[in-house]
């Protein structure tokens, strides 16, 4: 009987010890499957595979590997599931798997649900670390972009010269730069970009707002100042000299009466109607001085 036992036992022993190197490799093979359809682009079943994995660790107490977030993260990304890619990216770049593809991926992520702080951050964090990632170029024009969209004017300005060489042939890029620019105030650069946008866009209304107003203050600021000036000292050296600082005022009052002209062609505002009713005024043109007026008034 006793021999019966010990023979049964044999049996049943190796019977565990056959079974347990089976539900090994029935793991390995599970995750090298996972592995094998990432690679081949199969994101779905990937992300199935994945968390698994993520299931199975967390029964035992224990965290999935690093590779595993981060590769769920881009699988659930290629999916268009992006709440879980960023759920488990946000794993992912904590841990040793971090690399350039997971702060892209948060990037483009946090664009998609418009959640501007958090993708400066991670196209900071990749700008940072990988200045040789193959998306470092658009991602220096779109952290760019984000702050002026988020008014860092400081961090723009900043960041404009890493993209100067391309940016300065893209109207959108030029129109963002002259806003910094503007919003700095920093005139003389504003009077290097206008021209160049109007190159671009000769009906570009920001450049053409500049360059009428930037003409009209230099002719009115010189007229009043050297009418000012004859009237305190009326002699014949300064009513010459009043001549012709009048003869460069009438010129720069043309200059702005032409971007006026083109500004009120495409959009009839009061504050344009004004400037132009201003510039008539200086002519000593009454008739037309007095039509644009009111249409500054709003009156027809």
């Amino acid at each position: 009987m006793s021999r019966l036992i010990w023979t049964l036992g044999i049996v049943v022993f190796g019977f565990l010890m056959a079974c347990t190197p089976a539900k090994q490799v029935v793991v390995v093979n599970y995750l090298q499957q996972a592995e094998t359809d990432f690679i081949a682009g199969n994101y779905e079943a990937a992300l199935t595979g994945y968390e698994n994995e993520m299931s199975a660790k967390k029964s035992q107490a224990a965290v999935a590997d690093g590779i595993v977030y981060q590769n769920a993260g881009l699988s659930a990304l290629a999916l268009k599931q992006t709440a879980k890619a960023i759920e488990y990216l946000e794993v992912a770049k904590y841990t040793t798997a971090v690399d350039a593809e997971t702060w892209a991926a948060l990037a483009k992520c946090y664009r998609e649900i418009d959640n501007l702080s958090k993708e400066i951050d991670a196209l900071e964090k990749y700008i940072e670390r990988y200045p040789d990632g193959k998306e470092i170029s658009s991602f220096r024009v779109r952290l760019f972009e984000t702050y002026v969209t988020s008014e860092n004017w400081d961090l723009a300005f900043g960041a404009w010269p890493s993209i100067a060489e391309t940016a300065s042939l893209q109207l959108k890029l030029l129109n963002d730069y002259f806003k910094v620019n503007k919003k700095l105030g920093n005139d003389a650069n504003c009077d290097e970009l206008t021209p160049k946008m109007l190159q671009l866009d000769d009906k570009n209304p920001a450049a053409l707002d500049w360059q009428a107003k930037k003409y009209f203050w230099k002719a009115e600021d010189l007229y009043v100042a050297e009418m000012k000036a004859y009237e305190a000292n009326k002699t014949n050296k300064q009513y010459l000299k009043l001549l012709e600082a009048l003869k460069q005022s009438t010129a720069d009052f043309k200059i702005a009466l032409g971007y006026f002209d083109r500004l009120y062609a495409i959009d009839p505002k009061p504050d344009y109607a004004d400037y132009i009713g201003n510039i008539y005024t200086r002519f000593d043109d009454k008739e037309k001085a007095a039509f644009y007026h009111n249409k500054g008034k709003g009156k027809k």
